[in-house]
């Protein structure tokens, strides 16, 4: 058997690997530990996680005919073991970091950038083990250099081998609504974990169904399901807290044990910005010496851009000279925005699209914006709130939830989002009042300045580490 122990003493792993004691004593010792000693005999002799479901239909055959069902398990680890090219499986018991999708993508979205930034915090106190799911394998893969490094931790990478975690400390950074994932990681939760935790950042999926894609509002219920098994789920903001211990109420009336959940707000810290003039930045965005009031986020229909669009025609036509910078690119449902973004270009509005930004320009672009827009009908925290405020620059956003959480006395002007008027007049108001203006930017220098070092800790505190 190609397996190496690593990491705390647990007795039926190390009699899995060692390969020093009979059959008849494996067996024997899998019977005595029941459902955990099933997860870690399918773990390790056939290198896949079993899930749940899995561990309780092997469990049932084990109690009915244990020969028949050690044979069985035994000749499917075999065959896998051929069909995988004899990879090692290696069991781990530190801390276990599921970053399958922030590691399999170059891009920047709020989960990926909050998974890398707690990675990168988390890599400078303590060796991590950064894991990736091979799709519908079951296998849980060690991550490789290069996703280690697009997970925000370039030294956490290694050799490709197969993971079982085994009185572990399992962090799930981002969101997991494969259902063959969820289900598994369910499954490491409540077997191979002592303790775990999710990052919630928000219910929106199933809150405001109507404002998500086709097949969202499913797949998120899978999530769920699966994070029922977890330990602890860190909010990141206070709306998010309240949607997340809506579900966790509902969860004892099913049978079962809820989740702990806790609020740890997202830290307020401004992007870091390229060494270049404001002037190197307009001109490569064409937008002269204009005003600029920046949007920053998806196109999708629940980042409401149809209706900040609106509000800034009706401004141009009264007669206000700015520029529109809209930084952020196409999601589902996003014809009728460009449909609309077309037609107000091609009739002359200085209206900017820009998609792929680096971080460094968008900082960049807070720092020289009049002020900034973010509208969204919903959120979970709104972090292009807290970047413009971050660098003192107003923004307009909602009155409501986590928006207004952020915001409220802390230089933003709450509207309600879904009124086009409101947005234009506040917007107006920025552009054309001076005094109005100033006493926002006085307002942003009575945020509570964060860091990503103090929230990775917090997180690490709330799993028990």
């Amino acid at each position: 058997m190609s397996a190496i122990f690593d990491g705390r003493r647990d007795g039926l792993a190390e009699a899995l690997h060692a390969a020093a004691l009979s059959d008849d004593a494996l067996l024997e010792r899998v019977q005595a530990v029941g459902p955990r000693g099933v997860y870690l005999a399918r773990s390790f002799l056939t290198g896949r996680i079993p899930t749940e479901l899995q561990v309780a239909d092997d469990h049932a055959q084990l109690l009915d005919d244990p020969e028949r069902w050690w044979q069985a398990t035994v000749h499917a680890g075999r065959r896998l073991s051929r069909a995988r090219g004899a990879l090692p499986v290696r069991a781990a018991s530190g801390l276990v970091v599921d970053v399958t999708d922030t590691a399999s993508s170059p891009y920047t979205t709020g989960i990926q950038r909050v998974a890398r930034e707690l990675v990168r915090a988390w890599s400078e106190v303590e060796p991590l083990e950064l894991v990736v799911w091979r799709r519908l394998t079951g296998e849980l893969l060690r991550a490789d250099e290069g996703e280690a490094e697009r997970a925000g931790g370039s030294s956490a990478g290694g050799p490709r081998v197969q993971l079982v975690p085994v009185g572990a400390r399992l962090i799930l950074p981002e969101i997991a609504v494969d259902r063959d994932r969820a289900q598994r990681l369910a499954s490491i939760a409540r077997f191979g974990a002592d303790a775990s935790l999710a990052v919630g950042f928000d219910c929106i999926p199933i809150t405001t169904a109507e404002t998500t894609g086709p097949g969202m509002p499913g797949a998120f219920a899978r999530y769920l399901s699966g994070l029922a098994r977890f330990d602890v789920v860190a909010a990141i903001s206070r709306a998010a807290a309240t949607e997340f211990a809506g579900w966790a109420r509902m969860l004892p009336s099913a049978g079962l044990r809820a989740p702990r959940v806790i609020d740890v707000e997202l830290p307020i810290t401004p992007l870091q910005s390229l060494p270049e003039t404001e002037g190197a930045v307009r001109a490569a965005l064409g937008i002269g010496e204009r005003p600029v009031v920046l949007v920053v986020g998806s196109h999708e229909p629940r980042k409401n851009h149809l209706t900040v669009l609106a509000a800034f025609e009706n401004a141009w036509r009264s007669g206000h000279d700015f520029a529109a910078v809209l930084v952020g690119g196409n999601s589902w449902k996003a014809e009728e925005f460009t449909a609309f973004a077309t037609r107000l270009r091609e009739a002359g509005r200085p209206l900017v699209l820009a998609s792929n930004v680096p971080d460094e320009r968008v900082a960049a672009l807070y720092r020289l914006a009049r002020a900034s827009v973010f509208c969204s009908l919903n959120e979970g925290f709104g972090l292009p709130v807290a970047e413009s405020l971050a660098v003192g620059t107003p923004v307009v956003t909602a009155d409501f939830g986590s928006q207004r959480d952020i915001g409220e006395g802390r230089g933003a002007v709450l509207v309600d989002p879904r009124s086009m008027s409101a947005i234009e007049d506040a917007v107006v108001a920025l552009l054309t009042d001076d005094a109005f203006h100033a006493r926002l930017v006085a307002e942003t220098r009575g945020l509570e300045p964060g860091s990503w070092e103090r929230y990775a800790s917090a997180i690490r505190s709330g799993l028990g580490a």
